[in-house]
């Protein structure tokens, strides 16, 4: 802020004097302030293992789509990506 301006908006008085320090912030400890709990991490290496797994199977898929691995491969990433949802909240 300019001098003109601080003269403006104080007077003739000296500007107030600013807190050095900001007060400082309370630890984060555990999933009741926002973190993750044991158990979501369970959760969550369930479902990246059950998407690396669907890709796995994606890539045995035949063209025309009529094995096995066309039906697991999507059902493998739905269910790991509706996991990661399900590990983050809770």
């Amino acid at each position: 802020m300019s001098r003109k301006n601080k003269n403006k908006l104080y007077g003739h008085q000296k500007a107030p004097a600013r807190d050095p320090k900001p007060p400082a912030a309370p630890p984060i400890t555990g999933a009741e302030e926002g973190g993750i709990s044991k158990k979501g991490v369970m959760i969550l290496s369930l479902a990246v293992l059950l998407i690396a797994a669907g890709y796995v199977l994606l890539g045995k898929v035949d063209p025309a789509g009529s094995n096995i691995y066309s039906n697991l491969a999507p059902a493998a990433l739905l269910s790991g990506y509706l996991l990661v949802f399900l590990g983050l909240r809770g």
